[in-house]
């Protein structure tokens, strides 16, 4: 048993984030310094603050959360307070709302960890002033403490994943929204400009994973034939090219590519002929998912979107004619959205469902560190929403509607938007 030990609250949509934690503890040389412990529920992790903290000089106890989850975990967080941990948190809601869950935690890290959260364990461990380290925020005799956060990190200077601690998922390849939608959080959390882990990187993280027996390559993007580009609505064809070739090359026949599918959707004005050649020549997904979110050109507008509907139609026969299954996600509940967009979106989806999409509905939810947080109401009617049942039960779209509306009205009355 070593000194000190880090327990990460493993839940199933938070681990992408931890992994890239973990390969940046190892590339700090710091993971032989901390048992590990990872419970992928709150009795899981009741038992290990219950008999196996208490055994560490100081043990570390790890979140990532997003609103809905702050939400659904509030209660538990109020009991957590009573053990003697470190408690730290980071992740979307920290970033937006901080001083809503600063009770809760000892620190909080408001931006990207991957530099800052060893350089603290560093710190820490050696009795340094740990306090200082930049992007944190805390309290201290009542004042809260805000450290700055320098420039966003290099993709390409840290590791993916950790090698000793075997935890494996999607490869993150690109970080940051040139688009900045008002509903999306990913342009102003990640930046506005695109950060690429460069092909030579990924290689060698496939070979790693193809090593460990895993064989299923799958990403981590915001929009996946973005990839290798810079500016907006530009393909860079070569560097998706060579970066699915090289892959195809390690993994062989035996392997398969998953690109442009959960969880690397794309923009529909990413779309084209080549990408979609290059795609069908070396990946294995059935299907694209595809962003539109709304079937009224103001309301695309009005959000940010940076494409028309055209290019929408536009990108789902061309994955069509390339013998993928185009998923199209929609977006309804916008403030300001009119019974006349609604219907507009449904129609839409119609056309696309008659063509042989397949339709995804998500119901707005305002999200903290968006210009659309504090412009959230709840006005769809009751008819409109009978209408989309009527479909799901045909099985003709799908989407988790009536849960995402709760959520949003309970955000807006926890947070008296």
């Amino acid at each position: 048993m070593r000194e000190y030990s880090i327990t990460i609250f493993y839940h199933k949509n938070n681990r992408n984030s931890f992994r890239t934690l973990l390969g940046a503890i190892e590339k700090y040389d710091l993971i032989d310094f901390f048992d590990f412990y990872f419970p992928k529920n709150f009795d899981e992790l009741f038992q290990v603050l219950e008999k196996k903290t208490k055994f560490y000089k100081t043990s570390f106890v790890l979140f990532s959360l997003m609103t809905t989850q702050f939400i659904d975990w509030k209660e538990k967080l109020e009991k957590i307070k009573r053990y003697k941990v470190l408690k730290i948190a980071g992740g979307p809601h920290v970033f937006g709302m901080p001083f809503s869950i600063l009770e809760f935690f000892d620190f909080l890290f408001y931006k990207e960890g991957e530099r800052s959260f060893p350089i603290f364990l560093r710190k820490f461990i050696e009795k340094k002033d740990f306090v200082n380290t930049e992007g944190i925020i805390y309290k201290e005799n009542n004042k809260v403490i805000i450290n700055k956060y320098g420039d966003f990190i290099d993709l390409n200077e840290f590791p993916v994943f950790s090698k000793k601690l075997l935890k494996y998922g999607p490869i993150e390849i690109t970080r940051g929204c040139l688009f900045g939608c008002k509903y999306c959080q990913v342009s102003y959390f990640m930046g506005k400009n695109l950060r690429h882990r460069k092909k030579e990187a990924v290689l060698e993280w496939v070979e790693e994973l193809y090593k460990n027996g895993l064989k299923d390559i799958r990403f981590v993007t915001p929009n996946a034939f973005s990839y290798g580009s810079y500016k907006k609505g530009e393909i860079n064809i070569d560097e998706i090219y060579n970066l699915l070739s090289g892959i195809r090359k390690i993994i062989k026949k035996e392997g398969r590519i998953f690109f442009g599918s959960f969880p690397s959707e794309v923009r529909p004005d990413y779309v084209n002929e080549d990408v979609m050649k290059i795609v069908k020549k070396f990946c294995d997904n059935k299907n694209i998912v595809i962003g539109c979110q709304s079937g009224s050109e103001r309301v695309l507008e009005y959000i940010n979107r940076g494409h028309d509907i055209s290019c929408v139609l536009n990108a789902t026969n061309v994955v069509k004619k390339y013998g993928f299954i185009p998923i199209i996600d929609f977006i309804i509940g916008f403030p300001g959205e009119s019974i006349e967009d609604l219907n507009k979106t449904l129609d839409l989806a119609i056309k696309l469902m008659n063509d042989g999409c397949i339709v995804h509905f998500h119901y707005f939810m305002p999200l903290p560190g968006t210009p659309f947080w504090k412009k959230s109401k709840i006005s769809i009617q009751n008819s409109f929403l009978k209408k989309i049942g009527k479909f799901t039960k045909e099985g003709k779209l799908f989407g988790s509607l009536e849960k995402q509306y709760n959520y949003s009205k309970k955000i807006i009355e926890m947070f008296n938007l």
